[in-house]
């Protein structure tokens, strides 16, 4: 077929219009590639497996914010600015050891204190029902004032996560000697705390979490007397001391009483895979494999839960402000239910 002039100039402009259009496409594919997009969108529009099995990456954007997950924890951290962790990466998988070491420490803790030692799980409490995340944020101690805090009530999740998704909040400073401190499990325990109760007082809530350091660490026993403990559960000047104390009530009272009730269950399974775990620097996370008096903390923590209603009740109380779930008219409550587990587990 014989092809006139005129059908191959229109053949060549056709041609030369549909390569404008594709570069005009790519450039425009180009810039919107470039364009910096802010930390919450480029977040909230990542593309996410939601696999929370094991450990991964599944945000990182160009403002160094990122997201890593493993099981319900997320570890929201930053690689650049004010809040950015140590760029250790000595395993060379993209995230930094911090991160991993801070992940693994949490998810270890939880583990031991929710499946195999009974301590009710907070994601599956009452209180918290709709609570999907434990949202991790690492921030400068400058901002935190502290090596950590926990928050206790529910915020809306950090994307990604679906529409209307809630998490309990945990700040940890982007400093912290992990492989020395146990300020995560630390932290983690306060959830388990505040899931099982809403009766909140220093000596009861960080003497408690004093405690739960001997899941992670070697606290050698000391030598403790019934008579201490009696001192702080039923003489008034020993009550009002406890009462005052914070840390300082896990040597008082906590302590004392794992080392004196009964035990069978000190020792944790040394053949778990979970529980030989290493850091990224090979330091085994757990110390020892033995934590004293789960069951007498156990049975306190659900008793406070079952004589909160009560509190309430013959309180006066109209709503669970913190005002009253901190208020010193809870402590002989709280007292007389330490009473019965004692009495009823450790004589």
């Amino acid at each position: 077929m014989r092809i006139n002039r005129r059908t191959i100039r229109t053949l060549l402009l056709l041609g030369l219009i549909t390569l404008l259009a594709l570069k005009a496409g790519d450039l425009s594919s180009l810039l919107q590639q470039e364009r910096p997009a802010s930390a919450e969108t480029a977040l909230s529009t990542a593309s996410v497996k939601p696999d929370w099995s094991q450990g991964r990456l599944v945000v990182s954007n160009q403002e160094g914010e990122n997201v890593y997950a493993w099981d319900v924890f997320r570890i929201i951290y930053h690689t650049r600015g004010e809040h950015a962790v140590p760029e250790e990466d000595h395993n060379h998988n993209g995230i930094p050891d911090f991160v991993e070491d801070l992940a693994l420490q949490m998810v270890v803790a939880h583990h031991i204190f929710c499946n195999l030692m009974g301590f009710p799980d907070p994601l599956k409490s009452e209180r918290y029902k709709g609570v999907s995340y434990i949202d991790v944020f690492v921030n400068s101690r400058e901002s935190i004032g502290s090596n950590g805090l926990s928050f206790q009530a529910p915020n809306r999740a950090r994307p990604p996560a679906p529409p209307g998704s809630l998490a309990l909040r945990v700040r940890i400073a982007r400093d912290l000697p992990i492989q020395r401190n146990v300020t995560p499990a630390h932290e983690y325990f306060h959830h388990i705390q505040s899931g099982a109760t809403r009766l909140v007082s220093t000596w009861f809530r960080e003497g408690t979490a004093v405690w739960s350091h001997d899941a992670m660490m070697v606290i050698p026993p000391k030598e403790a007397s019934w008579a201490q403990v009696e001192k702080y559960l039923y003489d008034p000047q020993g009550m009002e001391e406890l009462y005052l104390a914070s840390y300082k009530a896990a040597q008082l009272l906590w302590l004392p009483l794992a080392w004196l009730c009964p035990d069978g269950e000190e020792h944790l399974p040394d053949s778990e895979p979970l529980l030989q775990s290493r850091y990224v620097d090979g330091t085994p996370v757990l110390k020892d494999f033995i934590l004293r008096g789960a069951p007498v903390i156990r049975a306190i923590l659900r008793e406070f839960g079952a004589v909160e209603e009560a509190t309430f009740r013959e309180n006066g109380f109209t709503e669970w402000s913190y005002e009253n779930r901190a208020s010193p008219r809870n402590y002989p409550y709280m007292i007389r239910a330490i009473r019965n587990v004692v009495d009823r587990q450790c004589r």
